[in-house]
């Protein structure tokens, strides 16, 4: 229910002009309508488009996991489908995530794995937007938790790209993907205790 302001549809002209009228007015609007709906369907689209690549490289991660048992494949598909942020496991260091260029990141500053860099953010939209986006630091990141050979972890994606903000498709890509590092470390676990039994 809520509205958000893409932009705006202007009208201008050099010489001075009667105003629009009525008619002219509800014109532009439905205009206006027409090219938000397309703006629309097509990120919808694209994000369908960007759900199915997602499956497939889960799918293919998960049978090299099982037949390396190895959390490489896992990263492979998420630096695929994020090449230019930064992926990592890391252990969780109990109150805090480590992000890219950016350092420690309070746990409780996460809503639901999110985190933005909303004051850089902010800063920069407020006194800097007339100049080329920076790349120097990460602005934003999604993490999931999971289980590795460090215990307690968090799989990071730390982005630098103003333009990439994270959804709940990417949410659900990244958690599918904490899960099978755990099911990894799992498999070896459950893998060196066998042989520890038949030692």
């Amino acid at each position: 229910g809520e509205c958000v302001a893409l932009g705006s549809l202007c009208v201008a002209s050099r010489t001075s002009q009667e105003p629009l009228t009525r008619l002219q007015q509800q014109t532009l609007a439905r205009l206006a309508d027409w090219v938000v709906s397309d703006i629309v369907q097509c990120a919808r689209a694209r994000r369908q488009r960007d759900r199915r690549r997602m499956a497939e490289l889960v799918s293919a991660a998960q049978v090299e996991s099982d037949r390396t048992v190895s959390e490489e494949s896992v990263l492979r598909a998420l630096r695929t489908m994020y090449p230019d942020a930064t992926v990592s496991v890391q252990p969780s260091k109990g109150d805090h995530v480590d992000i890219d260029s950016h350092g420690p990141i309070p746990v409780e500053d996460l809503e639901d794995g999110l985190w933005e860099d909303t004051c850089y953010l902010d800063d920069f939209i407020a006194n800097s937007n007339n100049q080329e986006l920076p790349s120097t630091r990460a602005v934003r990141a999604i993490t999931a938790p999971c289980e590795s050979v460090s215990g307690a972890s968090f799989v990071v994606v730390a982005s630098r790209d103003f333009r990439l903000v994270f959804d709940d498709i990417d949410s659900w890509f990244v958690q599918t993907c904490a899960n099978m590092v755990s099911q990894i470390w799992h498999k070896r676990l459950l893998a060196e205790a066998m042989k520890a039994k038949e030692k």
